[in-house]
């Protein structure tokens, strides 16, 4: 895995991510899945506000671009998980390119825009549309709601 750290924030290009409980030598996988995370980033101000621990991931799950490989061209989702990793949550619907995230601390909400890829194609044209979604991270359920912020 090739990548970087900087302060709560890593990008890259990692299989997974290993898990370690506090007094225990074993490890154990966030996912059984395949996929690519491309950055993950920990949030420390939700930490210092609420107590929760979590991770934001921008990760390839899908070969959009059919060409058998996880690759920096395919689709990009957002997925969310506890330090635990007891909850590990794809965020974005499918065929959603993630556009890009912020966390508002005043409603302790995770806000993101995506691009649908309406043709199911892996290529992006005019006929896509744009969706804006949030999380409440104090939901424990983390459901995504769809808002519209034009109208």
């Amino acid at each position: 895995a090739l990548g970087y750290l900087n302060g709560p924030i890593f990008n890259g290009d990692l299989d997974n991510i290993m898990i370690q409980e506090l007094g225990s030598s074993d490890f154990r996988p966030l996912t059984n899945q395949t996929l690519k995370i491309r950055s993950f980033q920990f949030l420390t101000s939700i930490r210092k506000l609420t107590g929760l621990q979590l991770l934001v991931m921008k990760v390839t799950d899908r070969d959009t671009n059919r060409n058998g490989r996880l690759t920096d061209d395919d689709i990009a989702s957002l997925y969310i998980s506890d330090l635990k990793g007891d909850t590990f949550k794809k965020l974005t619907p499918e065929f959603h390119e993630l556009l890009n995230w912020k966390i508002l601390k005043v409603n302790q909400r995770l806000y993101f825009r995506t691009l649908e890829d309406s043709d199911k194609n892996g290529l992006f044209n005019k006929e896509d549309k744009i969706h804006h979604f949030y999380v409440s991270l104090d939901d424990s359920q983390l459901t995504v709601v769809e808002y519209n912020p034009l109208g």
